[in-house]
Parts: structure tokens; C-alpha cells; sequence
């Protein structure tokens, strides 16, 4: 299998640094995938966009898919082991890390998730870190549950305040302030486990 080395991380910021590479994402994540030879990256970061307005839409999606293209580019021209690479697919369309919200009879906290908090009616377990990714460039601040442990999805946050017969999955951030417990319950094994 490829193997992206320390050094393939340095021949990235170089890239980006001579404009080569234009993305605001501040690290290349690969992810081995169950084919021989087949890498998965989650490396692009579109900022600025509104996940409601469909003009923000369609501008995200082509830049997303630049993005995608610079980094193809980067790694056949530049990386060890890539030199015959190619891009075998993509996502159908741009994931939006965030939009609306709707506020639950419980919001759950960054402290419930960071300190691996039960709850009596907890119906779902997450171990996930809190991800909050900067919405105008670079960086990314992570925060850890406990080392073995887990927090519980209360099921008072799938029920919202305002509408009557609807249940939600996952978790929010009412406030949007991205403090909250949204970056860890945002992501798949949350919202499947919890309905």
C-alpha cells in the first residue's frame, strides 16, 4: 500500500505555498480503503458558503472539485508511490458541515461530551472528539472524550421544542456559536445510531 510520509506532508505545504495547491485545509487525511491500492483523502475545506442558498451551493461544489483537482495534480507530480495515480470518485455532492438547526428539549454541551456524561434516557454512544473546523481558512481544534470511554446522545435531544411529531437524529448547536457538542454528534455513527 502507498504510504504518505512526513515527508509527503511537507511536499504539500510547499505546494501550497507556491500556489500549486490552493486550499485552506490545514493537514492531507488518507484513510486506507478496503481496495489494494486505493486511498481516501478528506483534505478540502470550502469556507465562506451558505449551506441553505443555492448559488453558495453550486459555487462550493466547484470549488470543492478544484480543490480535488489541485490535490490530484500535487500527488502524481510530486508524491512517491502516486506517480500513476488517478481520482476514481468523488462525492455526488459538497457535504455542508452545518445549516439550520432546531433546538432539542435537551442540547447537548461540549462538557457532557468531554466528560463522557450518561444520561438516564441516553439512547445512542459516541466516543468521537469534538472537530471544530475553522470556518474562514486553516485549522482545526480537537477535543478528546476520555481515552475508552463514550458520552450518551440523551433522547430529550432528538425532540425538538417547537414542532410536534417530528424527531430528529444527532445532536445541535442551537446557538451556533460551534462550542458546542454539534462538531462530535455531526457525524455518522451519531445520527445512525441515535434514529
Amino acid at each position: 500500500p502507498v504510504e504518505f510520509s512526513a515527508e509527503a506532508l511537507h511536499q504539500a505545504d510547499a505546494a501550497k505555498a507556491a500556489g500549486r495547491v490552493n486550499c485552506p485545509r490545514e493537514n492531507v487525511l488518507l484513510f486506507y480503503a478496503i481496495q489494494p491500492d486505493v486511498v481516501h483523502f478528506n483534505t478540502t475545506r470550502v469556507t465562506g458558503r451558505s449551506g441553505v442558498d443555492v448559488d453558495d451551493l453550486t459555487a462550493a461544489e466547484m470549488e470543492a472539485r478544484r480543490q480535488t483537482q489541485d490535490l490530484v495534480r500535487f500527488l502524481v507530480s510530486d508524491v512517491s508511490g502516486f506517480e500513476h495515480a488517478y481520482l476514481q470518485q468523488t462525492a455526488p455532492q459538497i457535504g455542508i458541515r452545518e445549516s439550520r438547526r432546531i433546538r432539542g428539549e435537551y442540547v447537548l454541551t461540549a462538557e457532557d461530551v468531554l466528560s463522557a456524561r450518561k444520561f438516564p434516557d441516553g439512547i445512542a454512544r459516541s466516543a468521537y472528539p469534538i472537530d471544530i473546523h475553522s470556518p474562514s481558512g486553516p485549522g482545526t481544534d480537537i477535543r478528546k472524550v476520555p481515552e475508552g470511554d463514550h458520552y450518551e446522545i440523551p433522547y430529550r435531544c432528538l425532540v425538538p421544542v417547537d414542532v410536534d411529531g417530528l424527531l430528529v437524529a444527532g445532536v445541535d448547536d442551537p446557538a451556533g456559536k460551534r462550542t458546542g457538542a454539534l462538531p462530535s454528534g455531526r457525524r455518522r455513527g451519531a445520527p445512525l445510531a441515535s434514529g
